[in-house]
């Protein structure tokens, strides 16, 4: 398994007409809320996913603005909107994935 950090991210490439984030694409989240997977996985409980309210996590961003955070294991944990705050995008992002550019006039 290779592991997955948020320069991978499919936003920093291109984004859906539903992207949220306007220019900008995460790269860290806080948590507001403790989330793990709705479904009951069969994972030993030492490698259950869980992403801790008040913790930070580097995420992976999807171009339709969904956002997994990347947990100290390695392991994606896609989590939703209302469970986290931004706390960190990617430097240098002046034009969007449509060739706008917000940030250089």
């Amino acid at each position: 398994m290779f592991p997955i950090k948020p320069v991978d991210s499919p936003a920093i490439t291109s984004r859906s007409a539903a992207y949220p984030f306007g220019a900008k694409v995460p790269s860290r989240v806080r948590m507001l809320r403790t989330c793990m997977p709705d479904a009951a996985l069969l994972v030993e409980p030492q490698h259950y996913p869980i992403a801790y309210i008040g913790a930070q996590y580097a995420c992976f961003v999807e171009s339709n603005g969904e956002v997994a955070a990347i947990l100290p294991t390695g392991q994606l944990l896609h989590v939703p909107h209302d469970a986290f705050t931004v706390v960190g995008f990617h430097p240098n992002l002046a034009a969007d994935a449509n060739g706008t550019d917000y940030f250089h006039a």
